[in-house]
């Protein structure tokens, strides 16, 4: 009897679970499915944003909610799951052939393989279409090729080929590299100011749209919006750090026209000495004669003594206590360097919520040590990586320079993901 009554609890728990499992199928299928993909996600926004993690409170002024819930997965996707992995490995694939074309490299056959010795040009296209029409074994560690490569840079022993096979990859230098990279850009921006745009110096600046804007028309530019603020307004301190000038000001009168009530804090230390020519005369346009990277303090070289600080050093030394709106970086290949350690040295708090950055592949500075060679797609999508991992910064806008500056990207990042605390 015993044996019957746990026998029908079973069952009758067993249909219970069924049941479950048939309404969880029916309501996914009815209510979830037809939804939009925003929507799906809007509805698990617990599950993209991890535990101890929130949007970031500026970030939710500048973006509609539900599209930049999409952007943060598809950005965990491709920096955390493997997506960045997948796109270089396509990208780099892609470049074989050319890249055995620059090497003067062609493939023959053996007599083995067509009962004559065929020598081909396309090796890529020619061995898939070989492994293809031909019954040969996959896999397998010995597994040779059916010919040999041939040509003047092959059956070198310090030449580009290992062991007469693998070939190391040849990137294009187009913006490609940048492209494989860092992932979908996004999401757009409700409402968006330029500077000095039409010109190398224009930059992009995200603002909410609430507020009061008022939109001034001009010859130069379609919109030029001028944003004002009244004392019952009672604004949130506004400071944008500006890295490297050059003794170039056209950003920050800009700034200063179009965002009246925000600072900007301008670092460089490369003019002569250490004054600038051309500042504006404005009390919202602070110059300081610094650059950007490692504590000059802790250096042996008394040449370049006190002209270096890290980020939240500079900080310190402008006496604000909240993060910058925007932080607009052009230090000419410098930034592999400087933003790692800005993410790593920096208190999270007080991470900018904007960076404007240009990117390069190249440069020509003479201190940098990267200066004879190209940065790789792999090393721009470490930088990318880092900046959505450590930061939670999306790129919602880019500007390639192609023709001009191929080498070049210009990237806006807002900061998305900020800790909870």
């Amino acid at each position: 009897m015993l044996h019957l009554k746990l026998t029908s609890r079973f069952t009758q728990l067993l249909g219970f679970c069924i049941l479950i499992n048939i309404a969880q199928t029916i309501f996914f299928h009815t209510f979830l499915l037809p939804l939009p993909y925003v929507e799906v996600f809007n509805v698990f926004e617990d599950s993209i944003v991890k535990k101890g993690e929130q949007i970031c409170p500026s970030a939710t002024k500048l973006f509609d909610h539900e599209s930049l819930l999409v952007m943060i997965e598809k950005a965990k996707d491709f920096h955390q799951r493997g997506g960045n992995l997948i796109s270089i490995e396509k990208y780099l694939n892609r470049e074989t052939q050319n890249t055995l074309d620059k090497l003067d490299i062609k493939f023959e056959f053996d007599i083995k393989a067509y009962n004559e010795a065929k020598s081909t040009s396309n090796v890529v296209d020619d061995l898939a279409l070989y492994y293809k029409t031909h019954d040969v074994p996959k896999g397998g560690y010995s597994q040779n090729l059916p010919g040999k490569m041939i040509g003047s840079n092959a059956n070198r022993k310090d030449g580009p080929l290992f062991q007469n096979r693998w070939v190391n990859i040849i990137e294009p230098a187009t913006t490609e590299r940048f492209k494989v990279a860092i992932g979908e850009v996004g999401p757009d921006c409700l409402q968006k100011i330029r500077f000095a745009g039409g010109s190398y110096q224009g930059k992009l600046f995200c603002i909410p749209p609430d507020g009061n804007v008022s939109i001034n028309k001009s010859k130069s530019e379609k919109t030029n919006l001028q944003v004002t603020t009244t004392a019952a307004d009672s604004p949130e301190e506004c400071n944008i750090f500006s890295i490297g000038s050059n003794d170039q000001w056209s950003f920050e009168i800009e700034v200063n026209k179009k965002l009246s009530h925000c600072a900007t804090h301008t670092f460089d230390c490369t003019l002569e000495n250490n004054q600038p020519q051309r500042k504006p005369k404005s009390a919202n346009i602070h110059f300081y004669p610094y650059c950007i990277g490692e504590d000059s303090t802790s250096r042996n070289n008394k040449e370049t003594k006190g002209q270096y600080l890290p980020y939240h050093k500079m900080l310190k030394l402008t006496k604000i206590t909240q993060a910058p709106k925007l932080l607009k970086m052009d230090i000419e290949g410098f930034e592999f360097g400087v933003i790692p350690s800005l993410l790593r040295n920096t208190p999270t708090e007080i991470l900018p919520e904007q960076i404007q950055v240009e990117v390069h592949w190249g440069t020509r500075m003479i201190d940098n040590p990267s200066m004879l060679r190209t940065r790789q797609a792999a090393e721009i999508s470490l930088l990318f990586g880092q900046l959505f991992n450590y930061g939670g910064y999306l790129p919602v806008d880019v500007r390639f320079f192609d023709p001009g500056c191929v080498a070049c990207l210009e990237v806006l990042l807002v900061r998305a993901i900020c800790d909870s605390s």
